[in-house]
């Protein structure tokens, strides 16, 4: 019928067709694009679904990393203040051992002194009197010196330096001494000390001895301590415990590190 129609007329119609079809061609072009932009959205929020988990999940480790932390904090401050009274202990043990040995040494330099001033006599290790054993036995328990003296004979100490040639202290050494010593006896072993070693035990003896070997250092040579402490006790007769104690801190500190570039016998370092 339409090749029946005047050529007008046919053409139109053919033209209304063709846009029909062309409209038909884009309303699936636009369903088909719809369908493909839903599916992105969905993936979209899919994927901000994970990461919001994801999200929860690392602030969940976050403050349980946080509450780790402070646990280990807490161990930590615990663990220092269980081994602080160790370290106390520690140091308090050393310095009794060191001031044992220097009492032993005031024991050994008075008997030294005294064998000097009195001739010797024969001293009987046994008696038959129990009097006599009563009386000795009351003197020991008597003297703690004394009885400090024994109990430093079960301290060995673990390497000594051999005894060393010192060098002379005479009147004039005495009186300098005594002027920088400001009335302490301490500070005045510790300068006699320093005057009778030579620059190079000084240095050779540096961060590597100190008086009695403790804290594995080794130990000052003998003849060296009993000088020390003979002339302390000519010099101050009323020497008590304390004032060897704090000579022997003196000298410890003193041998602790070396000192460049200032003589060793310069009273500003005590």
């Amino acid at each position: 019928m339409i090749n029946d129609l005047p050529p007008i007329q046919g053409h139109a119609i053919h033209l209304i067709s063709d846009a029909s079809d062309r409209v038909v061609d884009l309303e699936h072009l636009v369903a088909e694009r719809t369908l493909q932009l839903q599916a992105a959205a969905d993936r979209l929020q899919k994927k901000d679904a994970e990461i919001g988990c994801l999200n929860a999940e690392i602030l969940h480790l976050n403050a349980e990393t946080a509450h780790l932390n402070s646990e280990l904090d807490d161990l930590k401050m615990e663990l220092q203040r269980l081994q602080s009274p160790d370290r106390g202990q520690m140091n308090l043990a050393d310095e009794m051992r060191e001031m044992r040995a220097g009492i032993r040494d005031i024991q050994a330099a008075k008997r030294e002194h005294r064998s000097h001033l009195t001739p010797e006599r024969p001293v009987p290790r046994h008696t038959s009197t129990p009097h006599a054993q009563h009386a000795s036995s009351s003197t020991w328990e008597m003297s703690p010196l004394a009885l400090s003296a024994t109990l430093n004979d079960t301290i060995q100490i673990p390497s000594q330096h051999a005894d060393v040639t010192l060098r002379d202290v005479g009147p004039e050494d005495h009186a300098r001494i005594h002027k920088q010593n400001h009335g302490q006896v301490g500070r005045y072993g510790c300068l006699l000390f320093r005057s009778i070693i030579s620059d190079e035990h000084y240095r050779a003896w540096s961060k590597n001895t100190n008086w009695d070997g403790s804290r594995g250092k080794r130990a000052l040579p003998q003849n060296v301590k009993n000088f020390v402490i003979s002339t302390l006790q000519h010099k101050f007769p009323a020497v008590g415990s304390n004032d060897l104690k704090d000579c022997i801190d003196k000298i410890n500190e003193y041998l602790r590190i070396t000192r460049k570039n200032q003589p060793h016998t310069s009273p500003s370092v005590i």
